[in-house]
């Protein structure tokens, strides 16, 4: 659906074009939060049609269905979370908005365990098992870094909300599982060969919407500047995100795979 990307374009012009210069105004603010929607949207289209690629029983078409249904929940998660924001003038950490967020975490998270345990061998293969015990480790060290530089501090202040820490946690922690697991896509994907570009959009998409996730966290007024940085992080994620689901209906229209 190359006209979703258009789209995009479109948004994305006009958040450079006005964010420098009335990003404390209320119109600015709702453009933000309106314009998420719509970019999550278009994502969830995109994947749609990426899970249609292929036949009912395909483990393939239940991955696609799996990342789409997270998506959609994710779009009911930020259209909570702008009520907040636009009508209620209220940072929505730690609102009804997160449980939508966070439910939304766990179909994407499943879709990419299918697809894992359908590539195992391609995954296990591509390094020798010292090699493999070597990067688990160092996925563990790197979470326990990231929680220890960036969420510690949240964690340890004394005037921060039980709800808030809960939240810092639990966000950090899914993010860092679906970076990880789209990254094994890829490796899988690259290592036999395949095509690599769906799930290396994703891979970015996600990457970017845990940086952002981060920077949420520290964030206390939906009117600043740091939050429309913030706009555009999550703008550029779901926009990989949807830019994936193109990306695979591409190639398999080309007939370049059927994976």
């Amino acid at each position: 659906m190359v006209w979703t990307l258009w789209v995009f374009f479109l948004l994305f012009s006009i958040s450079a074009l006005i964010y420098p210069l009335w990003w404390k105004t209320d119109a600015v603010v709702a453009f933000g939060n309106m314009s998420q929607i719509i970019v999550l949207i278009l994502a969830g289209l995109n994947l749609n049609q990426a899970t249609h690629q292929f036949p009912p029983r395909s483990v393939f078409r239940k991955v696609w269905a799996q990342l789409t249904t997270g998506i959609w929940i994710w779009v009911l998660g930020q259209s909570l979370e702008s009520y907040c924001e636009l009508l209620l003038n209220q940072v929505a950490y730690a609102t009804v908005a997160d449980s939508f967020w966070v439910i939304g975490y766990f179909p994407v998270l499943k879709g990419l365990l299918t697809l894992i345990q359908y590539e195992k061998a391609s995954i296990l293969g591509a390094a020798r098992r010292q090699r493999n015990l070597f990067m688990a480790l160092s996925a563990v060290v790197v979470y326990v870094a990231i929680l220890y530089s960036l969420t510690w501090p949240q964690l340890a202040d004394p005037t921060r909300k039980l709800t808030f820490k809960m939240l810092d946690v639990t966000y950090v922690s899914l993010d860092y599982l679906t970076i990880i697991l789209s990254f094994l896509s890829c490796v899988a994907y690259w290592s036999t060969g395949k095509p690599v570009a769906p799930w290396a959009f994703l891979f970015l998409g996600l990457f970017l919407s845990g940086i952002a996730d981060i920077g949420l966290s520290y964030s206390t007024d939906p009117a600043s500047f740091s939050y429309r940085f913030l706009d555009i992080l999550y703008l550029l994620s779901y926009f990989f995100v949807a830019l994936s689901g193109y990306s695979q209906v591409r190639l398999m229209k080309s007939g370049a795979t059927r994976e």
